[in-house]
């Protein structure tokens, strides 16, 4: 969202739907990242690679309903 607000790639042509959309696709794709490497057999150290993403998928959908919720007040 940083990048959004200071228009990090707009030399590259980026516009803000594209930011939106590249947040809500690596919140998503870390959601199913974990969710994956949880099913690795216990002792995996990918256990707790599947923990860490399911927490940053968490924290992300989190922010992206409340942006939303914010947006809609």
């Amino acid at each position: 969202m940083i990048a959004a607000r200071f228009e990090a790639f707009a030399d590259a042509g980026w516009t803000y739907d594209e930011y939106q959309a590249t947040f809500i696709s690596v919140t998503v794709l870390s959601a199913f990242g974990g969710i994956s490497l949880k099913l690795v057999p216990k002792p995996s150290l990918w256990n707790a690679v599947g923990t860490g993403l399911l927490i940053a998928a968490a924290l992300g959908i989190l922010l992206i309903v409340g942006l939303f919720i914010l947006i809609l007040i």
